[in-house]
């Protein structure tokens, strides 16, 4: 078995794309010419049935109809990863070259340089456990546990679960994920100026994130998703968010 050549991305049906997407989206076809390009919403029911899971998991309804895309998009790739296998992508990484050598891999990821991988890019094969582990999670615990980032739930299953330590300099292989360093993925990071040199024969992408903006309102949100019961949380939400609309604070996660 393999991973699968299928790109997939998610974008709203309705959302018109912003140029950087549509840039990115034609490197992916000049670079990989022979894989599939799927774009995951809400309608594409052959690859993410949407309907079914919007109203069977309260997590993904909530924080859909609370318009959080970016954790909605957290939870389409984990489900759209798990049932069919293949790659998933932001929608601002360039790709240097084909991913060819990694499919063998049973779920392939990179490290960011604090040292927490990261799934902006991140393959997998069908059924892969780990996944299984990260969508499980989103149907209960989430509620429960202070973690809402999927970076850190997929840092926390790695070493709770399978006693993974991720390392940023060096490969690290198991049975079910290869973690690879930051020079494969990450090489450049929102913090620094890029610079050609940040580019190695071992790097397959570029992530272009300028940061990682987040309202206040969501942050609050999220924070306190396992201390207060829904209905509250919902009302004290829309409170913070008719305060927020006045100032138009965000704050920046690291």
């Amino acid at each position: 078995m393999q991973i699968p050549k299928r790109i997939f991305y998610v974008w709203g049906h309705n959302e018109p794309k912003k140029q950087i997407v549509n840039i990115c989206l034609e490197n992916w076809r000049m670079m990989l010419p022979d894989y599939e390009i799927i774009e995951i919403n809400e309608k594409s029911k052959e690859w993410f049935d949407f309907d079914y899971e919007y109203n069977n998991n309260l997590w993904f309804k909530t924080i859909y109809d609370l318009k959080m895309w970016a954790y909605v998009a957290d939870y389409m790739r984990v489900k759209t990863l798990y049932e069919h296998g293949g790659i998933y992508l932001d929608t601002d990484v360039t790709i240097y070259k084909d991913f060819e050598p990694l499919l063998k891999d049973n779920m392939f990821a990179g490290m960011m340089i604090n040292n927490i991988p990261e799934l902006a890019i991140v393959g997998a094969q069908k059924n892969n456990p780990i996944l299984k582990d990260m969508y499980d999670f989103y149907q209960n615990e989430i509620w429960h546990s202070k973690e809402f980032i999927i970076i850190n739930i997929l840092d926390k299953i790695l070493k709770e679960k399978y006693g993974v330590i991720p390392n940023k300099e060096q490969i690290v292989k198991t049975e079910y994920i290869s973690l690879y360093p930051t020079e494969y993925f990450y090489p450049y990071h929102y913090g620094y100026e890029f610079k050609h040199e940040y580019i190695t024969s071992n790097t397959y992408t570029s992530h272009w994130q300028n940061a990682s903006w987040v309202k206040k309102s969501t942050l609050f949100f999220m924070t306190n998703k396992s201390r207060l019961p829904l209905p509250v949380l919902l009302k004290q939400y829309e409170l913070f968010k008719q305060v927020e609309a006045k100032t138009g604070d965000k704050v920046k996660l690291n």
